[in-house]
């Protein structure tokens, strides 16, 4: 029983594989993708990652000042004893 299932496994995948036109698909990535490229607008792409890394690097710092002052009331009483 599981052996004929794993025969059933084996045998799709084979055909999958030698049913392919494997040219014929990188060919259409390779289409695909250089289009994408060609018609990206890398200059807009880097000011928008820009703008996005400033925003993270604001909350990231942001969230340290709030951890920070959490933490001091904590080492003055550590302080006092």
């Amino acid at each position: 029983m599981i052996g004929a299932g794993i025969n059933t496994v084996v045998s799709t995948m084979e055909g999958l594989i030698s049913g392919t036109d494997w040219n014929g698909l990188g060919s259409g990535l390779a289409n695909w993708m250089n289009g994408i490229v060609g018609e990206l607008d890398f200059e807009n792409l880097g000011l928008a990652l820009k703008e996005e890394v400033k925003e993270a690097q604001k909350i990231r710092k942001s969230v340290y000042n709030i951890l920070r002052q959490e933490q001091q009331p904590h080492r003055k009483q550590d302080m006092e004893r």
